[in-house]
């Protein structure tokens, strides 16, 4: 997971097909692997995130 991201619900358990990730400020990849409760691994899964961000640029100026 990118920096200063973390699975916020959903982290294991049998049944679980969900997990809620709460992103930080860094770009990168979540990679998710499938497996059963008798301890069989599906392939991986990845996928790539990039934040958006606000991309504000605050240009204040001050009028009398």
């Amino acid at each position: 997971m990118p920096a200063g991201a973390n699975i916020t619900a959903g982290a294991t358990g049998p049944g679980n097909n969900q997990i809620t990730v709460t992103f930080g400020s860094s770009n990168g990849n979540i990679s998710v692997i499938e497996t059963t409760t008798a301890g069989c691994l599906g392939s991986t899964q990845t996928l790539a995130i990039a934040l958006a961000g606000c991309g504000l640029n605050a240009d204040l100026q001050g009028h009398r």
